[in-house]
């Protein structure tokens, strides 16, 4: 039963996760109880990443530092316009954005590429 609720918490919490910004999202993190690990005793889940930067999207990288940037299940949250202009603000100039997600994570795909074309980023294969 336990193992259960487990599941069933991990479920919720992702639903939370995929319909609230990353700002709402490490609010979630901070304040529920259960939600880090160690505040409900829910071992398992996932630990919020720390972010000294700006906004919990941001990551700790120099402008223009990295040749690949990978989103592997990861495009959580309602805020993808500024989740992309974080990926290309640290990639490199040419450098790689490779982004591995299941269809149904967006209402439109074509407007997702649309999104990533106005950064700057051409799709090569979907």
């Amino acid at each position: 039963m336990e193992q259960r609720l487990l599941g069933a918490r991990f479920r919720y919490l992702n639903e939370q996760l995929y319909t609230c910004t990353s700002r709402e999202a490490a609010r979630l993190f901070q304040n529920g109880p259960g939600w880090n690990g160690r505040a409900g005793g829910a071992e398992g889940l996932p630990q919020p990443p720390r972010h000294p930067r700006g906004g919990p999207w941001q990551v700790p990288l120099e402008d223009e530092s990295v040749d690949v940037a990978v989103f592997c299940l990861a495009l959580m949250g309602t805020n993808l316009q500024e989740i992309l202009e974080e990926a290309n603000r640290v990639l490199k100039l040419g450098g790689t954005l490779m982004v591995a997600e299941v269809a149904s994570r967006f209402e439109d795909t074509r407007a997702f590429i649309n999104a990533m074309a106005q950064l700057g980023f051409k799709s090569v294969s979907k």
